[in-house]
């Protein structure tokens, strides 16, 4: 952990700082700088522009407005920095309530004892940027060899192409050329269409929900041998899907590694913290009875 001066981190990191500190200041939390004050950290005042991230995040946590709107009102052009930026001002992440996590996560179990080959498809940029977030990348590969994790080509696109600006999406880089043999792009239609436009107009921005679009392309979408990851935002949005496909939420993921054994309660603890879930009092709910009228199925 570096340290700066006051005037270090006023040239540094502009506005943020409080002029009139003359402590040391502590870089921590993607970058953000807080104050040490007689060994306790303080945040220095936020800005009125963090005040609006809040509520817009807020907003779009709470399910009051979709993505779309978040990452335009938010002036954000990926995901990725609506995720960090909630990281940053401590706003819990929406978790799905607890005997949901544990149905899928049973499911899952159930899937991977029943079947001899398995498809783990990430349709969502989501669970891929909240796994590096949390230095958990390595539970993607925590499964028998027959399961093989897939990733649709616009997700790869939307997890790596800023690897040079954002340390996670180095990290997943790294980790998906590290272990390209267990882990495969698959191209889909819709995914080769946009980039395409990507490719030929560099100010194309790719849509919010562009992963999920691209999953409907995608044939595995129809195999039962198939999970397919979401982030639990994901599902608390009405959604429509076929009948024949098993969809398993990123914390539910997290808990059906812990509940085998292949995490102590250590790093599940740390995980789990990271994510920012830990924060939120609907943990310790249940679902209510009628929770599923959320899911359209047909």
């Amino acid at each position: 952990m570096r340290t700066f001066t006051a005037t270090e981190a006023k040239q540094k990191f502009g506005e943020l700082i409080d002029t009139a500190r003359t402590e040391d200041i502590t870089i921590i939390k993607n970058g953000r700088p807080f104050v040490l004050v007689s060994n306790a950290l303080k945040e220095p005042p936020l800005p009125d522009v963090w005040e609006a991230k809040r509520e817009i995040i807020t907003r779009y946590f709470d399910g009051k407005i979709n993505r779309t709107i978040a990452m335009k009102n938010g002036g954000y052009n990926l995901y990725r920095e609506l995720l960090q930026d909630a990281n940053y001002l401590a706003i819990p992440m929406p978790r799905l309530p607890n005997n949901e996590i544990k149905r899928m996560s049973d499911k899952l179990s159930e899937i991977l004892g029943a079947m001899s080959v398995i498809k783990l498809i990430i349709a969502d940029s989501g669970p891929l940027i909240s796994l590096s977030m949390a230095d958990a990348l390595d539970l993607l590969l925590m499964f028998k060899p027959e399961v093989q994790v897939v990733l649709t080509d616009i997700v790869y696109h939307e997890v790596t192409a800023e690897r040079d600006r954002y340390p996670d999406a180095q990290k997943t880089y790294q980790f998906l050329t590290k272990n390209a043999g267990h882990i495969t792009i698959e191209e889909t239609s819709y995914g080769q269409a946009v980039l395409f436009r990507v490719r030929s107009d560099p100010g194309y921005k790719l849509p919010p929900d562009a992963g999920e679009m691209s999953i409907a392309s995608f044939d595995a979408y129809q195999s039962e041998a198939s999970i397919i990851l979401f982030e639990d935002k994901w599902f608390l949005e009405p959604r429509r899907f076929k009948s024949n496909t098993n969809l398993i939420s990123t914390f539910a993921f997290i808990e059906n590694v812990f509940n085998r054994n292949l995490i102590d309660k250590k790093r599940y603890t740390e995980i789990i913290t990271v994510l920012n879930t830990v924060e939120r009092s609907a943990l310790n709910l249940d679902a209510k009875d009628d929770w599923k009228d959320s899911l359209q199925i047909q």
